[in-house]
């Protein structure tokens, strides 16, 4: 048995850290896991450092596409997680809306940090592609809810 001092800071079955786990931890594991593990994928391909980065063999800079295409599938993923919590547990008040902020976050946060790799650099064309690519998933989002894919 711990010491009484011990034992007031482990969560007993009424504590908010106990609520706060069986609030939070279905949604997490049943609809965040894959935007979680997507915006990791989208961690490590963007902070691999520059010249570990293989060429493509051709000149056309595909760059701004593969960002559009990272952070588009972020948005989709993200507003699908944030919009079943809504459904299940009615909170957020607007699931798309935060994450879109989320997603432009990411990207935003993700632009700074490629500053301290090494072949990598801070770009405001990357921010503006990435909250593009923001955008269209927004509309792909849209799109699939109204059909019914989601």
């Amino acid at each position: 048995m711990p010491a009484p001092a011990v034992q007031a800071l482990l969560p007993s079955e009424n504590s908010v850290i106990s609520d706060f786990f069986s609030y939070f931890a279905p949604m997490i594991m049943r609809y965040s896991w894959p935007a979680l593990v997507w915006l990791l994928i989208v961690l490590v391909l963007t902070l691999i450092p520059g010249p570990a980065i293989p060429e493509v063999g051709f000149s056309f800079r595909i760059d701004k596409i593969v960002h559009f295409i990272l952070f588009g599938i972020q948005m989709v993923l993200t507003a699908y997680a944030l919009g079943k919590h809504t459904a299940l547990r009615g909170a957020p008040a607007r699931p798309v809306l935060i994450s879109a902020i989320f997603s432009i976050v990411a990207g935003i946060g993700i632009e700074f940090l490629q500053r301290f790799v090494p072949g990598r650099s801070f770009s405001v064309f990357d921010m503006v592609a990435n909250t593009i690519g923001v955008g269209i998933g927004y509309y792909v989002f849209r799109y699939l809810k109204k059909r019914n894919r989601l």
